[in-house]
């Protein structure tokens, strides 16, 4: 695991040497450059993989083709034996040094061939072509600047800013957006002209000029004669295969482990293909609702060596530093246990397997079971009834008895009742784009009228670069959501915020549920096979109930929730507040109107949900603002 980062101006060691500077923490162990006159490489390296031989940069037999790359390559050993057949000679046993013997062999669509997460950057000498290649699903991040017919680009951003010809300016017109989903969504990001290359994207820069395109997206196949054992078989075998892959290393590995099905199904797999005790780690939050008692029965059961940290609250002073591990502010309260989350595991491991992304391609999100109801209350009510029926007994249902279907450990709040009957009164003309944006976004258009003093010029192209299906049934619907999830929701949200916080700390994150083959075939897998009834996560539970206990596999979800409502007396998070969301910086900012910045503050009191996540939304904002603008 590493960070990378070049640019196309003439050879300049300061830049290089600033560049590296900005981001030893991707990589503590060592450094590589290569410059000549069209291009300069570097790397930080964090040595995984052949940690004595596989230093970076690394060059092909004839030192014309030099590559750098952050990430891992889980096939590598095959594609290797492959390579060494046709004649290809090897110096390392690192898996970067197949990138530059496949590019030789294939050309750059021997990308096609990796199984893995990457950022790579590949430089046809010859050529003098240069290539940045994102993984599928975007698992590792890059971020570029073109101006002037110059290429600037690097894992992260602060990379890009150190050239003078970089200014760290407001993109104005991502605002609306990130309030929004409180992320920015690719390929934009909330600086002027710096920009993130898509998941399965591929940049060319050839006599200064950049061409980019799309090498991977799910394709739906037809599993119409399939059934259930045959997919629960298939399905068995890739995630295995998926999780034993990611277990490659040379240095300590583990887990985080939470309550979930998913990553008690990945710690299951990994228990029962290592000869010690796994080492998992749980944060909780010591509320009624905490997941960490549950996760350590789990731990327990499957013979793991079990770490309980609880969440402290004089973290909400790192604020400042975990933005500016962020590059950007990703508005969610979550990133602060994360944070603590991974910074206790790096004291034991340098390799994490975590469980993310079977909620997305399994359907176990709340809000998938939620939309699937409104699918069949649209089809089966009439019309007419349609807008007013719900919406009128939610108007009807006192808080307390609405709380009851809410799943959180927190009150709803008005805000919330509110928004659920705006859905309700919308539901005739909902599409996909819609469904998502309303179970997912905090300010809502309504809402930035209000806020925002600037205008935007795209505060419509959310989730515009989908391939969208006809959403004339429900299986579509749930096909159109899990593209708008993988075009922002996973790479610019949970991915990042799982990188951008192990990295912080020096570690590195695997992700089994987003192995490409396992997401292509549960892109395919029907509906009912994924929510059966209202049972989310059906084939993986039947998958575990062979590994473990009915009482696992079955036991009521508990979200990852950081109960912001519950610090407001803390000292430290009062000090912020007070801080970034004054009347002078506020004004003097001229980007948001203050007097609903008082309203909101003055709502917070009152443990609203959503007011919680508008108020974390804006703080991480002007946090970023004042570490990267001001």
């Amino acid at each position: 695991m590493c960070g990378i980062f070049g640019y196309t101006y003439p050879k300049s060691d300061i830049y290089l040497r600033r560049m590296a500077d900005t981001i030893i923490h991707r990589g503590p162990d060592e450094e590589g450059f290569y410059s000549d006159e069209n291009i300069n490489l570097g790397i930080r390296r964090l040595s995984i993989i052949d940690i004595k031989s596989g230093q970076q940069p690394i060059y092909n037999e004839k030192k014309n083709i030099i590559t750098v790359y952050n990430g891992e390559i889980y096939n590598y050993l095959i594609l290797k034996d492959e390579l060494l057949k046709k004649g290809h000679i090897f110096r390392t046993n690192c898996d970067t040094e197949v990138i530059v013997h496949l590019y030789e062999e294939y050309g750059i669509d021997f990308v096609n061939k990796l199984n893995g997460m990457f950022a790579i950057a590949l430089y046809d000498k010859n050529e003098k072509i240069l290539y940045l290649i994102r993984d599928r699903i975007g698992i590792k991040p890059l971020y570029y600047n073109y101006f002037q017919n110059k290429l600037i680009f690097g894992s992260e951003i602060k990379t890009i800013l150190v050239h003078q010809d970089v200014k760290a300016n407001v993109n104005i017109d991502s605002i609306p957006a990130y309030l929004t989903l409180r992320y920015v969504p690719t390929p934009y990001t909330l600086f002027d002209n710096i920009l993130k290359l898509p998941a399965g994207n591929i940049l060319r820069w050839k006599k200064n000029e950049i061409k980019i395109w799309q090498y991977w997206s799910p394709l739906r196949q037809d599993f119409k004669n399939k059934s259930f054992d045959e997919c629960l078989f298939e399905f068995g075998n890739l995630f295995e295969d998926s999780v034993k892959i990611r277990m490659m290393s040379e240095v300590p590995l583990g887990a985080y482990l939470s309550a979930g099905i998913d990553s008690n199904a990945v710690v299951s797999v990994m228990s029962r293909n290592s000869n010690k005790p796994i080492e998992v780690f749980t944060i909780g939050f010591g509320g009624k609702q905490d997941e960490i008692n549950d996760a350590e029965i789990s731990a327990k059961y499957m013979n793991c060596n079990f770490n309980r940290i609880i969440f402290d609250a004089s973290y909400f002073s790192k604020l400042e530093e975990i933005i500016w591990h962020f590059d950007e502010p990703v508005g969610d309260a979550h990133i602060i246990p994360t944070y603590m989350l991974a910074g206790a595991a790096a004291k034991k491991l340098t390799v994490i397997l975590i469980g993310e992304g079977s909620d997305e391609s399994l359907l176990g999100y709340p809000f998938h079971k939620i939309i699937k109801l409104l699918y069949f209350y649209k089809k089966f009510i009439p019309k007419f009834l349609n807008k007013t029926l719900a919406a009128n007994i939610i108007e009807m249902m006192p808080l307390t008895v609405l709380n009851l279907f809410f799943k959180m450990p927190t009150s709803l709040g008005n805000k919330g009742k509110q928004k659920i009957k705006n859905i309700v009164r919308k539901l005739d003309n909902a599409s996909s784009k819609d469904l998502f944006l309303f179970f997912t976004s905090v300010f809502e258009e309504c809402d930035l009228k209000d806020l925002i003093l600037q205008s935007s010029k795209n505060k419509d192209a959310l989730f515009n670069n989908f391939n969208k299906y006809d959403e004339n049934n429900l299986s579509n619907i749930f096909n159109n959501i899990f593209q708008i999830q993988l075009s922002g929701w996973l790479q610019d949200n949970i991915l990042l915020r799982h990188d951008k916080m192990s990295m912080a700390h020096s570690t590195e994150i695997r992700v089994p549920f987003l192995d490409y083959r396992l997401v292509e075939y549960l892109y395919s897998v029907p509906i009912k096979y994924k929510l059966h009834g209202l049972t989310d996560k059906y084939l993986l539970r039947k998958y575990a109930e062979k590994f473990l206990p009915k009482k696992i596999v079955y036991r009521p979800k508990k979200p990852f929730f950081m109960p912001l409502e519950n610090f407001l007396d803390n000292i430290y998070f009062e000090k912020l507040i007070k801080e970034y969301l004054n009347e002078s910086t506020i004004k003097k900012q001229g980007y948001f109107n203050y007097d609903y910045i008082k309203q909101l503050i003055g709502l917070f009191k009152e443990k609203d949900f959503l007011v919680a996540k508008e108020i974390f939304a804006l703080l991480a904002f002007e946090v970023w603002h004042k570490k990267f603008i001001e």
